[in-house]
């Protein structure tokens, strides 16, 4: 089963671009993944990048891991129900969402979230697998929470808790107080027992080098908004974190990786947490 909102509506709504003319944010993560859904607009923007901030690769590969991470934890808590804004291109290693789950439940619900109609696409074909998975597709931005939350009603019981990815996705949300009304709207509609992910960019850590990439990103015409480990703290409200805190990721997957790395090396902050 696959439930989807047509293109056109989301055509009438947002400012729609060529792929190729400008680089995007999913394809740029695809790219330091090791993919090749990129275009050269793309591979342009990510060689200046890791110009000046060099450890991009490996810190895109730590959050693609926290992803599965967070994942996995969800579904040992025994959540049967995903909510992935912001999903991005299909990911390496088998870390797509639905995969993951699957490594834990026997049957998963999974709506994928994106603004890019370009990455909705390929969501279709290639994170729709069928039975034992009911996987929707929503082309949509995640600051319009009504719309996401309308669709996503329609797709989970309500009744059951729902886990929440929102992973390298509120850093590309510069308005604070949007990013505050989405995080409320959505924490007063998760069913007890929900988790929330969430990893974030940051210059608490690598400050000179997360300057650069901001203006880089600026320059590409792409909003990025670093945030301190106190703003991202603030985004569990009402939420019971769960060990260890808001951490490097780097440390949420300490034990989970064969070999350690230092905080800085992700310069993004993440926390795990459950709906009491």
């Amino acid at each position: 089963m696959s439930t989807s909102v047509s293109a056109s509506t989301v055509a009438r709504a947002y400012r729609l671009v060529q792929p190729s003319c400008r680089p995007s944010s999913a394809r740029l993560s695809n790219y330091l993944l090791g993919g090749k859904d990129h275009y050269e607009s793309d591979r342009q923007l990510a060689a200046r990048l890791l110009q000046v901030a060099p450890w991009l690769e490996r810190a895109e590969d730590l959050n693609c891991r926290f992803a599965g991470y967070a994942t996995a934890v969800a579904a040992d808590r025994g959540v049967g129900q995903f909510l992935d804004l912001g999903c991005g291109l299909p990911r390496p290693f088998g870390l797509d969402l639905h995969e993951v789950a699957l490594t834990c439940r026997e049957r998963v619900r999974v709506l994928y979230v994106d603004h890019d109609l370009h990455v909705i696409a390929h969501a279709r074909a290639l994170m729709n697998p069928g039975d034992p998975v009911v996987a929707a597709h929503l082309p949509a931005n995640v600051l319009d929470i009504d719309r996401v939350l309308s669709c996503a009603a329609k797709v989970f019981d309500l009744g059951r808790p729902v886990a929440v990815s929102l992973h390298g996705v509120l850093d590309l949300c510069p308005d604070d107080d949007a990013v505050r009304a989405m995080l409320d709207a959505l924490v007063a509609w998760l069913p007890a027992g929900s988790c929330l992910s969430i990893s974030h960019l940051t210059g608490d850590v690598r400050p000179e080098d997360v300057c650069h990439v901001a203006a880089l990103y600026a320059e590409a015409g792409l909003p990025l908004r670093p945030r301190s480990r106190q703003e991202v703290i603030g985004f569990f409200n009402g939420l019971e974190v769960l060990d260890p805190g808001v951490t490097a990721i780097s440390e949420q997957l300490r034990g989970a990786l064969a070999f350690t790395h230092p905080p800085e090396v992700s310069a993004a902050w993440s926390g795990i947490a459950v709906k009491p």
